[in-house]
């Protein structure tokens, strides 16, 4: 017998991609934005954030006062759920929020009550069904982008940001296996980046693969416009003393590197990579065998 459980009306830019199904299937989420206007004014206040609906009944998760409302998340950009437990990660540009369910604890409403309003993201981790924010990172960018791994509790954000007027980027790597912490590291890319255009994580394991467009480091001096187009691959652990680290396995030696994939066992990776500098250069594949170190 199928029962309808609730029915919904589908918002405008809704798709099959707006819903979110919680790892365990006992929730179900997803991104919202309403436009309020002030009664006896043209003043319009939008309210946005995250809607989270327990299964099986479809009613709006409830606060700690009992009151089924959404998760209000000012500025929210991008938003999933941790691969392998029920915390929401989102991005956003934030400001003065007036809704007291904004930040989901005490320390974070007393940080943004001094906090100026800007337009900077910030990322943010919430556990469910709690509301709990458990970690939040600010950062000076214009562009962030979410790189989940796809079995793990491990979350890489890719950074695009300016420094002295200089396009400079950022791989931010944050660790969800630590309960109710999460520590974080950043990926130093130390060439000169042109693009960053993308990352890849070993699905079953802990190595993650950069894939960047950079300025060449020649030691002859004779071709100062080379560029390499390559993959430097790095590796989570933990460390008994250091905690959350990340170690540097190496760069790949090719720089024509078109595009990358990893096995879905790890340790055996792929690359399409461009047999000579011309445009007419043939493209080859290559498979490579890489241990954890």
């Amino acid at each position: 017998m199928v029962e309808i459980i609730r029915e919904l009306p589908i918002a405008d830019g809704e798709n099959s991609e707006t819903y979110k199904w919680s790892p365990d299937g006992v929730y179900l989420a997803k991104k919202f934005k309403t436009e309020l206007k002030k009664e006896g004014t043209d003043e319009v206040k939008v309210k946005e954030g995250i809607s989270v609906y327990e299964l099986p009944s479809m009613q709006i998760l409830s606060n700690s006062e009992g009151q089924k409302k959404s998760i209000t998340i000012a500025g929210i950009k991008e938003w999933e759920w941790a691969p392998t437990r029920n915390t929401l990660i989102y991005s956003c540009f934030f400001g003065p929020e007036e809704e007291e369910d904004y930040y989901g604890d005490e320390e974070e409403k007393k940080a943004a009550a001094n906090t100026e309003q800007v337009m900077d993201p910030r990322v943010g981790f919430m556990n469910i069904p709690s509301r709990q924010v458990i970690g939040f990172k600010d950062f000076k960018s214009k562009s962030l982008k979410f790189v989940i791994h796809p079995l793990q509790d491990y979350v890489a954000i890719t950074n695009e940001f300016e420094r002295k007027s200089k396009k400079c980027f950022s791989v931010e790597l944050f660790d969800l296996t630590q309960g109710n912490n999460v520590p974080h590291q950043m990926i130093q890319l130390r060439k000169d980046i042109i693009s960053l255009m993308g990352c890849y994580w070993e699905p079953c394991g802990r190595m993650i693969a950069v894939l960047t467009l950079s300025k060449k480091e020649v030691t002859t001096g004779i071709n100062m416009d080379a560029k390499r187009q390559g993959i430097d691959i790095f590796q989570v652990e933990h460390d008994k003393l250091k905690g959350f680290v990340v170690k540097n396995i190496g760069a790949h030696p090719s720089d024509r590197v078109v595009d990358f994939s990893w096995s879905p066992a790890g340790e055996v990776f792929c690359t399409l990579e461009k047999d000579g500098a011309y445009a007419t250069a043939k493209s080859i594949w290559n498979w490579y065998f890489i241990e954890e170190q």
